[in-house]
Order: C-alpha cells, then sequence, then structure tokens
C-alpha cells in the first residue's frame, strides 16, 4: 500500500539504472517522477524500503561486486567508475 505510482517508479528506476556512474540530485529525481522532492523521498522509501540515495548507493556498491568479480578490469577502475 502506498509508494510511488508504477509508473513514476519506472521512470526513477530507469533514471537511475541508466545513470548510476553520475552524480544524481533528489530534485532531479523527483522532477523526472512528476512529484515533488518530499513526496518522491517518502513515497520512494515506501516503495522500495530505502532513501533514494541510499538505493543508489546500494546499486552500485552491487555494480561494483560484479565487476569485481568478473575480474575483467583493475580494481582502481571499478573503484573509480
Amino acid at each position: 500500500h502506498g509508494g510511488l505510482r508504477p509508473q513514476a517508479m519506472a521512470r526513477a528506476c530507469s533514471y537511475i539504472h541508466g545513470h548510476i556512474s553520475e552524480h544524481m540530485s533528489l530534485a532531479e529525481l523527483a522532477q523526472i517522477a512528476c512529484v515533488s522532492r518530499f513526496h518522491f523521498a517518502r513515497q520512494f522509501r515506501v516503495s522500495t524500503g530505502l532513501s533514494p540515495m541510499a538505493y543508489i548507493t546500494h546499486i552500485r556498491i552491487e555494480l561494483a561486486k560484479w565487476r569485481l568479480a568478473q575480474g575483467d578490469q583493475p580494481i582502481c577502475r571499478t573503484a573509480l567508475e
């Protein structure tokens, strides 16, 4: 019950995953979801169990773990990405 509308959540998650190595602000993500920053932050947490920034950090860590497991690039490159 609650959370972002499915379309808004899909837009936000698509943007996050497509721009994971870039800086993202709460205002930018809220604009993509077409809601206010306050509403986005609150409803994103309801939808995912994480704040938007914690979610981004989680995705970045999972991506880094996957890249490290592949072993096809130096660790320092993975850290920079």
